[in-house]
């Protein structure tokens, strides 16, 4: 009998395909019960799931298509619960689409871009003219879609956003048209006296910032502020996507949209506010972002920011950099150390060890894709080197919250290799008990500077080294001197500006001096 029922169901719902989409001005015969037939075949849970997909394909392509008042006048004959109900679903159709289409954090392969001229992303900008007209047409549209969740549509999209593709022609319109389409809704609530309490107090507000005029001026430290407190209201799930956004795309935003992509990866390195796994892929993000191009939008982004916070940020980066460094400190003295005899043997003997399983998160499995990919790389030391010159040159708070970080350890690891080995530097053993992976953050500590002795004990030995014959030829050349002349500045960037005989860093800069011969 069921089955009987599903089939009467599944023709019916064919022989309405013909009829859309089509005009207000259509001839179709019993249009309006075609309406009130699909309009029950969407309501979730009472008929087969693929009936209620048809349906709601048929509405979709109707809605896309534009001309929505037989539709209107078939919702206008229903019950307000059954109306809400009506748009709560079309909006969690629609992103439910959109989430099947885009790829899940923890994947282990997907598209770094999502095209926005995919059926699911071409579906949106309609869907969402369609309730902008309700709002405005109907006396209670605002009150309807505000109930049903459009502001949580709106900042959802808002985190797919960033992961749409805009290099085609097509792709950047329909981009555009998205953005355009919630910009209206926003705007059109914004202006209801009635429900702005409610609309300025949701974070996307805030977030989206081209959806109605921020509370305060754009870049700025209060704007950057506003947003910080916003993701902090915001679900976990979004906030790891929103940095994944970031980490597998390339930041070819507009400059707003990368400055606000910045500032929310530094706000996910607090550690008051989020977990160990989103402390660790933040720090990661900006990692790669620093050694693939230089992150010179993040470094205006950090000279808004509290010494506190750029102390925060430098030191999980030099942390990571450590672990890079030694990484390739001990692929360095492996090769030194295997002959092909010792090699052979090694390998059989290997073979014959049985291979243990270990299941890694996966923020520690590209973190070792990262650290693969930049081994014995001197362009990331370059962009290192660089960005944190070009952030030191700042202002004088980032330059203390550098300092206090332990930045001058980035100059001394241009050095590292089998015989220097930064051993000073190491990671220091934290407390059992929870912790992230990166910077031993504990408990809700920040990860933890470097400590100025550390770094004098490493500079007089490097001091030493750097005029050895030997040691320098390992990096004859060029490569000698361009490490000497970005050490160089990093060193006068952070020293060279302050002279004041009680700052605490006289030793420091003497040690410094002899090993890089520059004038502080």
């Amino acid at each position: 009998m069921k089955a009987f029922k599903n089939l009467i169901i599944r023709r019916k719902l064919a022989s309405f395909r013909p009829v859309f989409p089509h005009d207000d001005s259509t001839n179709v015969d019993n249009i309006e019960s075609i309406y009130d037939d699909i309009l029950e075949f969407t309501r979730p849970g009472l008929y087969p799931e693929s009936a209620t997909r048809a349906a709601w394909k048929l509405l979709l392509l109707q809605i896309g298509h534009g001309p929505t008042s037989l539709l209107m006048q078939a919702l206008a004959k229903r019950p307000p619960v059954e109306v809400a109900f009506f748009f709560s679903t079309l909006m969690s159709t629609c992103m439910n689409d959109v989430d099947e289409l885009n790829y899940s954090p923890y994947r282990e392969e997907g598209p770094a871009m999502v095209s926005s001229s995919s059926k699911e992303m071409l579906v949106l900008p309609p869907v969402l003219g369609f309730i902008a007209w309700v709002m405005t047409q109907v006396d209670w549209g605002c009150k309807t879609v505000l109930e049903t969740g459009i502001l949580d549509m709106l900042l959802h999209v808002y985190i797919v956003f960033a992961s749409l593709s805009d290099t085609a022609v097509q792709d950047a319109d329909l981009k555009e048209a998205l953005r355009g389409a919630c910009r209206l809704i926003l705007v059109i609530l914004g202006q209801s006296l009635e429900h702005q309490t409610m609309v300025f107090n949701h974070p996307v507000c805030v977030l989206w910032t081209g959806g109605y005029s921020p509370p305060s001026e754009f870049g700025g430290k209060y704007y950057i502020q506003d947003r910080c407190a916003s993701w902090r209201r915001v679900d976990r799930s979004y906030v790891m996507r929103r940095a994944l956004a970031v980490y597998r795309g390339t930041l070819r935003e507009s400059e707003k949209d990368v400055a606000d992509l910045c500032a929310d990866i530094v706000e996910f390195t607090n550690v008051l506010f989020y977990d160990s796994e989103i402390i660790d892929f933040a720090f990661l993000v900006i990692f790669k972002q620093i050694v693939s191009n230089g992150a010179e939008h993040l470094i205006n982004v950090l000279a808004k920011g509290s010494r506190e916070s750029t102390v925060r940020v430098f030191s999980g980066i030099i942390r990571l950099w450590l672990e890079h460094i030694s990484m390739q400190v001990e692929d360095e003295m492996t090769d030194n150390s295997l002959t092909p005899m010792t090699n052979s043997f090694y390998v059989s003997d290997m073979q014959r060890v049985p291979i243990k399983v270990i299941h890694k998160t996966f923020c520690s499995r590209e973190k070792e894709v990262v650290m693969m990919k930049i081994m014995n790389s001197d362009a990331s030391l370059y962009h290192m080197l660089r960005f944190a010159t070009e952030t030191a040159k700042q202002n004088a708070t980032v330059r203390s919250g550098m300092l206090g970080a332990g930045s001058l350890a980035l100059a001394l690891t241009a050095f590292a290799n089998a015989d220097f080995r930064l051993s000073s530097l190491d990671i220091v053993p934290a407390p059992q008990g929870p912790k992230s992976e990166i910077g031993k953050s504990v408990n809700g500590e920040t990860p933890l500077p470097i400590s100025p002795a550390a770094i004098n004990a490493e500079a007089s030995t490097l001091s030493f080294f750097i005029h050895s014959p030997k040691f320098k030829k390992s990096w004859h050349g060029q490569r000698l001197e361009t490490r000497l002349s970005l050490c160089s500045s990093l060193v006068f960037a952070l020293l060279g500006r302050d002279e004041r005989p009680d700052e605490g860093y006289e030793v420091t800069r003497a040690l410094f001096r002899k090993a890089f011969v520059v004038e502080l």
